[in-house]
């Protein structure tokens, strides 16, 4: 009786926004699928859902798997933009269906999943929608979450609806981790939680791109010491201005790739690096010139940043040394170079700690500490060959999660 009370009032409040959430720009867009007055959803044996673009590349990722083991339907929904835009482009080439996620107003989510007939319904990572549950439940569609991370912060939210969990439980929950799991546990109760390898591991592979072989290597001579940032934030710009400064006084020569994490703050990177009369060249107008010895690569051009780490002899990734939860650090990893990081990685700790213990990453507290570090990685560089042997056999030990994703799927469509 509880719970259809808070049904109830749930469809309700959910009603009640609907006006509000059409004024926001990004909730707009697929507006008439997200409430169903499009009709875009297909029938499909299993229903895949991707929260944003991080997802929605694991929900390709286990699609492709899922499709080399049987003959399925698979559709695949993603509640941002960028994540609908991401499957889409892969639409044809996995013979998958897509569309966007719809709001979570339980008749709404009653509606969709009676449309597409699912066997399973999937999540990944960190959504729990009640709506999506109750729906499940009362359709007899058994709901699986995989790949499950549940964040402190999130887990004490979900914690006051704990009698609604209680009754309407996924019929299983993989979790990355055993702190997540055990979390989950509070939520749903030991039986139906377990823990797998994290998915996002598959994902990664070592590269073996020899120098010559890297389509940058004709912008620099390798006689030039390099040294790469990644993925910088708006929030750590002054940091790494300082670093950069810092360095340039302490090394003669060096030259600096810079990559802003967002290509519109590529504008303000010039005005920054003027100002403070730091030569730079931008990446889109050297195509026939070669880089000054010296001075600043500020990339304006995407998907170049792997083959810089390449060619780079001390690396940071951005996004951590300030608040911001941090960006991947294993990509320098697959290309036998460390990485240096900061001190705020709250959306990469899935990585596991062992990975700074047994050396394959640094991490700073400070930028005068990044400054000591690069230094260091310049003048003591580590051999590129036994990097990647060391990140080969870390990854290789904490792969096999889509597999396992898998089969947990296949467990549900033919011995449901």
């Amino acid at each position: 009786m509880r719970n259809r009370a808070f049904l109830t009032i749930y469809e309700s409040l959910w009603r009640g926004c609907l006006p509000l959430l059409r004024l926001s720009t990004r909730l707009r867009e697929g507006w008439a699928q997200r409430t169903l007055k499009a009709t875009v959803l297909d029938r499909a044996d299993i229903w895949i859902q991707a929260a944003s673009v991080g997802e929605a590349y694991l929900a390709l990722h286990l699609a492709k798997a899922l499709r080399e083991d049987a003959d399925l339907k698979i559709m695949i929904t993603s509640s941002t933009s960028q994540g609908v835009e991401l499957l889409t482009r892969s639409k044809a080439q996995l013979s998958i269906k897509t569309a966007y996620f719809p709001f979570d107003l339980p008749a709404l989510m009653s509606k969709a999943l009676t449309r597409v007939g699912p066997k399973v319904m999937v999540l990944l990572e960190t959504e729990l929608w009640p709506g999506l549950f109750a729906s499940c439940n009362r359709l007899g569609i058994p709901l699986l979450i995989l790949n499950g991370r549940l964040s402190s912060s999130s887990f004490r939210g979900h914690l006051l609806l704990k009698g609604f969990w209680h009754k309407h439980l996924p019929k299983r929950v993989l979790a990355v981790s055993t702190e997540d799991a055990a979390r989950y546990s509070l939520l749903f109760g030991r039986g139906v939680v377990g823990t797998m390898h994290n998915m996002k591991f598959d994902r990664v592979s070592i590269q073996s791109l020899e120098p010559e072989e890297n389509p940058l290597k004709n912008l620099f001579p390798s006689s030039f010491p390099f040294v790469v940032f990644g993925s910088v934030r708006k929030e750590e710009e002054a940091d790494i201005q300082y670093v950069i400064q810092r360095l340039r006084m302490e090394r003669d020569g060096l030259l600096i790739g810079l990559f802003p994490r967002h290509m519109h703050r590529v504008e303000a990177w010039e005005k920054r690096l003027s100002k403070a009369q730091i030569p730079y060249q931008l990446r889109s107008q050297m195509d026939k010139t070669s880089a000054t010895r010296g001075g600043v690569i500020l990339w304006d051009k995407l998907g170049e940043l792997g083959f810089a780490y390449g060619l780079s002899r001390a690396v940071f990734v951005g996004g951590s040394l300030r608040p911001c939860g941090g960006q991947n650090f294993l990509e320098p990893l697959t290309y036998g170079v460390v990485p240096n990081v900061g001190p705020y990685l709250d959306n990469f700790q899935w990585i596991g700690s062992e990975l700074f213990s047994i050396g394959l990453a640094r991490q700073i507290k400070s930028k005068e500490e990044l400054v000591s570090c690069l230094l260091k990685d310049l003048s003591e560089p580590k051999d590129p060959q036994k990097v990647l042997g060391l990140a080969q056999a870390y990854l290789r030990e904490r792969q096999g999660g889509t597999q396992e994703a898998c089969k947990e799927i296949m467990k549900r469509i033919f011995q449901p």
